[in-house]
C-alpha cells in the first residue's frame, strides 16, 4: 500500500509540475488567508498595514495583501484580476509569472486555492482549476461552475486605490513644451485622445514636479506612453524631493510604464525625471495617473 500511495504522489507532482517555487507560493496564498477574515470591508483601505488592523476584508482587500507581498519577494508581473461571470458572480484574484519557469500561476487567498495555471488558460480550459493547491473554502468562486460562465476579465497591473487629482500646481520648463493642447497639464487630464509633447531634437532629460493641495499616501503610478514604440526608457521619481524610484531599462507592461510602491510612500509632492526617449526624440505621453489616498488635514 505504501507503493502504491507513493507511487501517485509522484505522479500527481509530475503531472501539474510542482516545483519549490510553486510551493512558496502556495504557502503565501495560506498565510494570507488566515491573516484577515472574510468579510466586508472599509471601502477606503489600500495599504497592508490599514487591512491587517481592520481584520475583514472580500476578494479586493485579499488580492492586495497578495500583490503587496509578491512585490516584496521581488516579483514583477503581477496583475490583479477582476472576473465577472454570466450568472453575475464577481471575483479578484492575483496572477503572476514564476520566477523559475517564467510560467503564468493563479493566487486566490480569498479562497485559499494556488492555481498552477494563468488566466487564459482557467478561463480557456476550465477544466484545468483542478490543477491546484490547497482545497477552497467558497465554492462558488473556485469550483468548475465558476470557471466555466467566465464573462469578463479585466487585468490591471497596479494596485487598486483612487486616482488622486487633488493637484495644486505643475513646476517645469514651459519652454520645452509645446503649447495647449499639448503641453505638460495634457498629462494630467485623464484623457487618452490629449498627449503633452515635448519640442523635437532635445537633448538630456525632461523634469517636472507635481505639488499636491494635501499630502498623499501614494501606492502605484503609471503612465499611458503615446505608443508602445514611443516612451521614455528612464524614469525616475522624487517623493519630496527624495529618490523613491530610479530605473534606466524601463520595459513596459501591457503598453503600460507601471511603477508599484511596495512602501507606503507619503508625499506632498511627486517629481518626474524622464530620459533616453524610445522612438522620437522627445516626451510623447498621454496621461499619468497617481493612485493611492489623500491623508486627513494637512
Amino acid at each position: 500500500m505504501k507503493k502504491i500511495i507513493l507511487i501517485v504522489v509522484l505522479f500527481n507532482l509530475n503531472l501539474f509540475a510542482i516545483n519549490n517555487e510553486d510551493i512558496f507560493l502556495s504557502k503565501l496564498v495560506n498565510k494570507i488567508h488566515k491573516e484577515i477574515k472574510y468579510g466586508v470591508g472599509k471601502k477606503d483601505l489600500f495599504f497592508s498595514d490599514e487591512i491587517l488592523k481592520y481584520g475583514f476584508g472580500n476578494c479586493g482587500y485579499y488580492s492586495i495583501l497578495v500583490f503587496n507581498e509578491l512585490l516584496k519577494n521581488g516579483y514583477k508581473d503581477i496583475d490583479s484580476v477582476f472576473l465577472e461571470t454570466y450568472d453575475g458572480r464577481k471575483h479578484n484574484v492575483i496572477q503572476v509569472r514564476k520566477k523559475s519557469t517564467h510560467k503564468l500561476v493563479t493566487l486566490d487567498a480569498t479562497t485559499n486555492v494556488y492555481y498552477l495555471n494563468g488566466i487564459g488558460l482557467l478561463v480557456d480550459e476550465p477544466k484545468k482549476y483542478k490543477q491546484k493547491i490547497g482545497e477552497s473554502t467558497i465554492k462558488a468562486y473556485s469550483d468548475y461552475s465558476f470557471w466555466n460562465s467566465i464573462k469578463k476579465v479585466w487585468y490591471f497591473p497596479y494596485k487598486d486605490a483612487f486616482v488622486l487629482q487633488n493637484i495644486k500646481k505643475i513646476y517645469t520648463n514651459n519652454n520645452l513644451f509645446y503649447k495647449i493642447p499639448n503641453n505638460v497639464f495634457a498629462m494630467f487630464d485623464y484623457n487618452y485622445s490629449t498627449y503633452a509633447a515635448t519640442k523635437i531634437n532635445l537633448t538630456g532629460k525632461i523634469k517636472f514636479k507635481v505639488q499636491f493641495k494635501k499630502s498623499n499616501n501614494i501606492t502605484s503610478i503609471v503612465i499611458y506612453p503615446y505608443s508602445f514604440t514611443s516612451y521614455p526608457k528612464e524614469v525616475k521619481l522624487l517623493c519630496n524631493d527624495n529618490v523613491v524610484y530610479n530605473n534606466s531599462d524601463i520595459q513596459l507592461r501591457r503598453n503600460l510604464i507601471v511603477i508599484n510602491f511596495i512602501k507606503k510612500l507619503k508625499c506632498n509632492s511627486i517629481t518626474f525625471i524622464l530620459g533616453k526617449f524610445k522612438g522620437q526624440n522627445r516626451l510623447l505621453i498621454r496621461d499619468i495617473y497617481i493612485y493611492g489616498k489623500t491623508n486627513k488635514g494637512r
